[in-house]
């Protein structure tokens, strides 16, 4: 098939095809999809048999099922087109659950849309590449979204951090959402409870999402740029990170989301963080630092040669 890698013969790849082609029911062949299924050639033959003599409203019915099959597998032969080159080499194809791409393709197979299919194409790759990334609930969840729903949510992620630990965990910072800043974005009480209501984040209406247990120093990621926190001066050794936490489902779809920080809202929460009495430095490769506390993430960058200590 047009389009697709070279490496088809790679067994990442294979696996995957023999996987995907399990579920949908279909053989799903890397120069060459089967289309419209045993729907159009089903329809074909009771067409062609006149001693059946269909009547005409049958005759429009079995047209309009044959149509909607062939919709439905060009629907997820698309999606299996865009998700093949996205397989990583030591992907585990092999460990995909049957009834996790069951409810997979059941949700996919409606979905013509190029930039939801993207979407979908990221979650089928994930979960090819590590297994058990995403639950068939968020899935589910996923599949009730309207496009503008992930449009805001993605619009709310343009406030986040990311931890340095291994899975670069992601957390959505509203301090404020009456600000000016949030409301560009179309993040307001409203749009957050709608997002809460969907079951993608957690709104406290009293108080602030804090993380304790902040002494020394401490790494995150902020505009794809690692960032040391100093909470030396921050009596309570906490961080106050905002109203919002992500849920289970609102991790799992941050993970693969389309996020543009701008420079003014990392300034922005720069200033916000810094209000707390912690002291916030970029950290350069090479650079040198002098206080060392129990964060996985920035005993990670200083395994790797990111950070030196004295």
């Amino acid at each position: 098939m047009c389009g697709l890698p070279n490496n088809l013969g790679d067994k990442s790849i294979s696996t995957f095809i023999e996987k995907v082609s399990d579920a949908i029911g279909v053989l799903y062949e890397p120069t060459k999809i089967i289309k419209n299924a045993k729907a159009q050639a089903t329809a074909n033959e009771i067409l062609a048999d006149s001693e059946l003599k269909i009547i005409e409203q049958e005759n429009r019915a079995i047209k309009r099922w044959a149509y909607e099959e062939s919709v439905k597998q060009e629907n997820i032969e698309s999606l299996i087109k865009k998700t093949i080159p996205k397989l990583l080499k030591d992907a585990k194809p092999e460990e995909l659950n049957k009834d996790w791409l069951f409810k997979f393709f059941e949700e996919v197979k409606f979905i013509s849309d190029e930039e939801i299919q993207e979407k979908w194409s990221q979650i089928l790759a994930e979960e090819s590449n590590k297994p058990k990334t995403f639950s068939k609930k968020t899935v589910r969840l996923i599949a009730d979204l309207e496009k503008e729903d992930i449009l805001l949510f993605e619009n709310l992620l343009k406030f986040n951090y990311r931890e340095t630990n291994k899975n670069k965990s992601i957390h959505a910072l509203v301090f404020d959402f009456k600000h000016k800043i949030y409301i560009s974005e179309g993040i307001n009480f409203m749009s957050l409870k709608h997002l809460e209501n969907l079951g993608l984040i957690q709104v406290f209406n009293v108080g602030n999402y804090t993380l304790g247990e902040m002494k020394g120093l401490r790494s995150l990621i902020l505009n794809s740029e690692v960032k040391i926190l100093d909470f030396k001066k921050n009596p309570s050794k906490t961080l106050a990170a905002g109203k919002v936490v992500l849920t289970k489902a609102g991790e799992e779809l941050a993970s693969i989301s389309r996020i543009n920080t701008t420079r003014e809202i990392e300034s922005y929460i720069i200033s916000e963080i810094e209000k707390q009495n912690i002291t916030i430095t970029n950290q350069d490769d090479g650079e040198t630092i002098t206080v060392l506390m129990e964060d996985g993430g920035l005993n990670k960058l200083i395994q790797d040669g990111k950070i030196k200590i004295k």
